[in-house]
């Protein structure tokens, strides 16, 4: 089994920056940014299509293989991806809102965990008839 942890890093960087501020604002109860929720996903989504147009696109053209269109999810994969929404699910509805923490950790640990079991597809050379 290969566990393609840097495609996942590089695919998931900046979930990973917004999760560490997120678990950084809550156990040293400080407000990082002064927003609500929706502007603090404004923010988020723009500046990950930042990183999308100018380290993501230029790396892709360099790298097929780390495109995600080239990548197939293993079975182990597939298994995390349901077991991990089944976990935040009940974590989202049966824990308390001060305490939703764990729910978005569960969320962080499948998105990761899922991009590291995924493969790079097998091309097969077409041989065409003499």
């Amino acid at each position: 089994m290969i566990f393609d942890w840097r495609y996942s890093l590089f695919q998931n960087a900046p979930i990973l920056l917004a999760a560490g501020l997120f678990f950084i604002e809550i156990r040293y109860s400080i407000s990082i940014i002064a927003f609500n929720y929706l502007d603090l996903a404004g923010v988020f989504l723009g500046l990950w299509l930042l990183y999308y147009l100018t380290v993501q696109k230029r790396f892709y053209g360099n790298h097929s293989a780390y495109k995600p269109t080239n990548r197939q999810l293993t079975g182990l994969g597939l298994i995390i991806t349901i077991t991990g929404i089944m976990i935040c699910a009940a974590l989202f509805f049966e824990i308390p809102a001060k305490n939703d923490w764990t729910a978005w950790l569960a969320v962080v640990l499948s998105v990761i965990l899922k991009d590291c079991c995924t493969l790079t597809k097998l091309t097969t050379i077409q041989h065409k008839p003499f």
